[in-house]
């Protein structure tokens, strides 16, 4: 009887981790999956999808500089504002990792089909309750000045 007691609480503990890690890796996947819906957005043209996993107080700023957009409706009128001055843009996903409440992208920027090199670009997602609270990213200085 103390044989199965013991092999039924050791059961129940490795079923409890297991259950443990696949609920952190569903939040990882939905965080992946916020960063990879950003990149789809980019080549859909669609600032409404690209908006989906932001806060409404985002923030977006340069990597360890200015503060460039305030708030999910100036990032949506940005994002409109790009697709429609750079209508060919695309992008493409070189790699993706998560870090505790942060996922980290590298992504490659084509501003024009004459582009033959892409822009390297990375950003680093900031999450808080399931949504992006803040994006950092770090780009080339003349990237738009291509």
């Amino acid at each position: 009887m103390r044989i199965r007691a013991i092999g039924f609480i050791v059961a129940m503990v490795l079923v409890s981790a297991c259950a443990t890690d696949l609920i952190g890796d569903m939040a990882a996947s939905q965080k992946l999956e916020a960063a990879r819906n950003i990149v789809a957005a980019v080549n859909a043209k669609n600032s409404e999808q690209y908006v989906r996993d932001l806060a409404a107080d985002v923030v977006v700023a340069m990597y360890a500089g200015d503060v460039r957009l305030r708030g999910r409706d100036a990032v949506k009128a940005n994002r409109e504002a790009h697709f429609q001055n750079f209508p060919q843009a695309r992008n493409a996903l070189v790699h993706l990792v998560e870090i505790d409440d942060r996922v980290i992208m590298h992504d490659q920027v084509w501003l024009s089909d004459a582009q033959a090199a892409p822009a390297d670009i990375v950003e680093v997602f900031t999450f808080s309750d399931g949504e992006i609270v803040r994006i950092e990213v770090i780009q080339s200085n003349a990237l738009f000045s291509r």
